[in-house]
């Protein structure tokens, strides 16, 4: 009879044991929501997020020598989808290409985009010969001396359709 009281004993202290590693590996498992990243509106910190891309047809000129360039007007739409406000006097820096060329590589200070959620647009006059097939890409670089939420959303790519913009089409990105 003792043994077997002791045998019951033991079966449960192994079942007690065995019940908590199980638990405690499930606890493992399911990731706490304090370990969880917040979302990034909740982050303080600023991201610049390029909206839009947008051109417009300003003019066809023909060079001396009887070449045809369709010349156009980009507008970047930035905004700050960030937590953060980005302070007086930050400079803002991104490159816009035509294909694969830099044409501009532009600094200058944070102008309305300094709050969160605000919005600010910026634009460039650019040159192409017609008929010749031309991509857009505005890349927002960096905030000196900050660190975005994220850089995923810093570009914006735009493959120029002529026959649209020769109609007067604003064409959008």
């Amino acid at each position: 009879m003792r043994s077997r009281k002791l045998r019951q004993a033991l079966m449960c202290s192994v079942l007690l044991v065995s019940l908590s590693i199980c638990s405690y590996a499930q606890k493992e498992q399911v990731p706490s929501t304090r370990m969880q990243p917040p979302p990034i509106h909740v982050l303080l910190c600023p991201d610049v997020n390029v909206i839009s891309l947008t051109a417009k047809l300003t003019r066809t000129s023909v060079s001396a020598d009887g070449t045809k360039w369709d010349h156009v007007r980009l507008e970047a739409t930035l905004r700050n989808d960030g937590g953060m406000a980005i302070p007086n006097g930050a400079m803002l820096q991104g490159k816009l290409y035509q294909n694969t060329t830099v044409l501009y590589y532009w600094l200058e200070p944070a102008p309305g985009i300094k709050a969160p959620g605000s919005q600010w647009t910026t634009g460039f006059n650019c040159s192409f010969r017609h008929g010749v097939s031309t991509t857009f890409t505005f890349s927002f670089l960096s905030i000196r001396d900050m660190k975005e939420c994220k850089t995923t959303n810093n570009q914006a790519s735009l493959v120029i359709n002529e026959t649209a913009l020769h109609e007067g089409v604003i064409l959008r990105r």
